[in-house]
């Protein structure tokens, strides 16, 4: 009889939004000696439909372009049901390491993890959400800041689902913008939530990744980078969850957009996004994307996938 490893009873996983610093906060933990906090676990449950998995068929044939899958280099045993199947991924990313936690970030549908590992841990990444939005427009994901705040709205909607169903004693909270100020403090307090030791190593991650030393002046940059109009958009879309997350308005009276100005939002928006896109496929392949994705058999589409994913891969950080 055999015994499962215990590190796939209680893994860790990293949640909240897309730039709220899962990357920074997964980088710190995985150079702790005895935490493999090995990357992004989004194919555990990005391709949920509401709150039932995926149909199998339509997954594997997801995971053939997703650039994050492949670059984990997964067996898909397809004898498995979809959740036995994402088990068995955790179970080869922890072969590949002999610390004693594995851990992972998630960003999409994280509310969904208690169904895979009821006993799973989490750490709650938690970003202004006026930073949130406006560095999302770096990535491309929005024009503007206004739509730009529903990657942090979504997120925190999530995390309040997932707290009504998880105990307290499994949940865990870092604010960006301490962790940034008081990194040794933030990292040791999340060390004891996991029953270890805080280790100067934590902040090693500097030699062998892109990010740099945590740097107080990225908190609060929404302050010098928003005007007065798009903070108090900001503010009125996230409404009474950006103080109940303990982040004071900024003053500003919030203002939701009237039907003609959020036509013009909406134009912006797209107008931005479009150009970001061009600019980093180029219009060829942004094109071929744009017309695949209407009316291209399945062959074309997945061809241009892959191209898009060797450009992403270039320029990730």
């Amino acid at each position: 009889m055999t015994t499962e490893d215990p590190r796939l009873v209680s893994p860790v996983f990293v949640v909240g939004p897309l730039r709220s610093g899962t990357t920074l906060l997964r980088l710190m933990l995985t150079h702790h000696p005895r935490i493999n906090c090995f990357g992004e676990f989004e194919c555990s449950v990005s391709e949920a439909r509401g709150d039932s998995w995926p149909e199998l068929a339509d997954y594997y044939r997801w995971t053939e372009t997703d650039w994050m899958f492949s670059g984990e280099n997964l067996v898909i045993d397809k004898s498995l049901s979809y959740p036995d199947l994402v088990r068995s991924f955790l179970a080869q990313e922890a072969a590949r390491s002999d610390k004693e936690i594995i851990s992972a970030a998630v960003h999409s549908r994280f509310d969904l993890l208690p169904k895979l590992w009821p006993h799973a841990r989490f750490i709650h990444t938690l970003r202004d959400p006026r930073d949130v939005a406006s560095s999302t427009m770096s990535m491309g994901w929005s024009g503007h800041p206004f739509f730009g705040a529903s990657y942090w709205l979504e997120a925190e909607r999530r995390w309040d689902k997932l707290v009504s169903t998880v105990p307290a004693r499994q949940l865990a909270e870092v604010r960006y913008e301490d962790l940034v100020r008081h990194p040794e403090a933030e990292l040791a307090q999340l060390c004891q939530f996991l029953g270890l030791a805080y280790d100067p190593a934590m902040l090693t991650y500097d030699q062998d990744s892109t990010y740099s030393k945590p740097d107080p002046s990225l908190a609060e940059q929404w302050r010098r980078k928003l005007t007065v109009r798009e903070i108090q958009l900001v503010e009125a879309a996230c409404g009474d969850l950006l103080q109940r997350r303990g982040y004071p308005r900024s003053g500003n009276q919030p203002a939701t957009p009237k039907p003609i100005e959020l036509m013009a939002l909406r134009a912006t928006n797209r107008f931005k996004m479009t150009s970001w896109a061009i600019k980093r496929y180029g219009l060829s392949l942004w094109t071929r994307r744009f017309v695949s994705k209407r009316v291209g058999p399945p062959s074309w589409t997945q061809k241009v996938r892959l191209e898009l994913n060797e450009v992403d891969l270039r320029n990730i950080k």
